[in-house]
């Protein structure tokens, strides 16, 4: 019998979320990532949501239990219409315009996680990164467990 190939597509469930609400989505590791980011892709306001995931698949004697993944997802965002993210913005400033945004999407996007896939979260330790990847991009990350 098939294995529910549902709880293997944690990558796929991100990809129609980032479809529907108009974010670029690129998964991979971090050096696929950067290969990837080309300034020319965003125009003002695009959201940026990365992912890198491991998983592990509690397999039972003839079927799959559970999946938990250990990922990493980030979303950043690159400029907006007023300001553009530079090295020399203060962390104050790239948090008033845009790092309290970043968390609250990303804090959405976890909370749909769980409410639409019953997923369980189990853990989520949220960090700020910023001057990402070529981009310089700001982003939100974070570190989370899921159970499926």
């Amino acid at each position: 019998n098939m294995v529910n190939d549902y709880k293997l597509n944690l990558i796929g469930i991100l990809r129609d979320y980032c479809n529907r609400e108009h974010l670029y989505f690129i998964p991979g590791p971090d050096a696929y990532i950067n290969a990837l980011m080309d300034q020319s892709i965003y125009s003002t306001n695009d959201l940026i949501l990365v992912c890198d995931l491991q998983f592990s698949p509690d397999l039972g004697e003839n079927s799959m239990n559970e999946v938990q993944y250990k990922s990493t997802i980030s979303l950043g965002r690159k400029r907006e219409a007023t300001s553009v993210s530079t090295l020399d913005e203060t962390f104050e400033q790239k948090y008033d315009r845009r790092l309290m945004e970043l968390s609250n999407l990303l804090t959405e996007l976890l909370l749909l996680l769980q409410c639409e896939h019953n997923f369980v979260i189990d853990s989520a330790q949220m960090s700020y990164s910023l001057n990402e990847y070529d981009l310089n991009a700001d982003f939100v990350s974070a570190e989370i467990q899921i159970t499926v």
